[in-house]
């Protein structure tokens, strides 16, 4: 969506600078067409990053947001989707038509940087919100975007704040009807693909408090993001595995869950 406003912004200007300064006076002018449609693009990026960034700024860090702001998290999706397509990659979504129509608490192994983008980009327009590590909402930028957004930020080292984010992600998925996602593996996996890292079983306690279906994913082939050249198009799979209701999970451990889900997983990914 993004470059489809950018590449029509700059047709227009390249259309009046054709007709009002750079009238056409033989075929090297379409050379200089070309070459302002491209500058026309990189002028009105540029424009926009920087409106992103101010737009940005306005966000406080320091308070907690109760409702996500539908504005900056479309405006969020937007620049994460712009990216994906920036990064050549060509996502093959498998199971979409299994998410429930109600809020879900949705996990998804973890192997690349980029693998938070790709899931946004392909669960849009569903209202979302993810429990990311502290340090994500810092990140310049889509930091103050994802806090805006009601992303919960989780310190891996302090138990009881870890405990408040379980309320919070309960809450929201309750009251403001947000879905909830994770990575219960906790950090991005760099061990051989198929395989998965411990999960941390206390993420499920907010899908048993929120009593949800959980959806259960897997993405295929990330790692070989961003690797040279970036001519060929890299091909991820994004595959909807299992929907586990509510009524399948609620007298489990969250231990027993977990089991079940990696399960899931590691069979889906075989």
């Amino acid at each position: 969506m993004l470059e489809l406003i950018l590449i029509i912004l700059s047709a227009i200007s390249t259309a009046l600078s054709a007709t009002f300064w750079l009238k056409y006076d033989g075929p090297v002018y379409i050379i200089y067409y070309i070459l302002l449609v491209i500058a026309f693009f990189i002028i009105y990026f540029l424009i926009f990053a920087a409106i992103f960034a101010l737009l940005g700024k306005t966000v406080n860090l320091n308070k907690e947001y109760k409702k996500p702001n539908r504005l900056y998290r479309y405006l969020m999706e937007m620049v994460m989707s712009f990216v994906t397509r920036v990064m050549n990659m060509r996502i093959k979504v498998k199971g979409k038509e299994l998410l429930p129509d109600e809020p879900f608490f949705f996990v998804q192994n973890h192997r690349h940087g980029l693998d938070p983008m790709i899931s946004v980009h392909v669960l849009k327009p569903r209202k979302m919100a993810w429990i990311t590590k502290k340090e994500n909402l810092k990140a310049p930028f889509a930091g103050r975007y994802m806090h805006r957004s009601c992303y919960l930020a989780l310190d891996r080292d302090d138990p009881l704040q870890a405990v408040e984010v379980i309320k919070e992600a309960t809450r929201l998925m309750k009251e403001e009807q947000l879905s909830i996602g994770v990575y219960p593996e906790g950090t991005r996996n760099k061990g051989e693909e198929g395989s998965l890292l411990e999960f941390k079983d206390g993420a499920f306690k907010t899908a048993l408090r929120a009593k949800c279906p959980i959806v259960v994913s897997v993405l295929k082939n990330t790692r070989a993001i961003g690797k040279w050249p970036h001519l060929k198009p890299t091909k991820i799979e994004f595959i909807i595995l299992r929907v586990i209701p509510y009524q399948e999970y609620k007298s489990m451990k969250t231990n027993e869950i977990s089991a079940l889900v990696k399960e899931i997983m590691l069979n889906g990914m075989k």
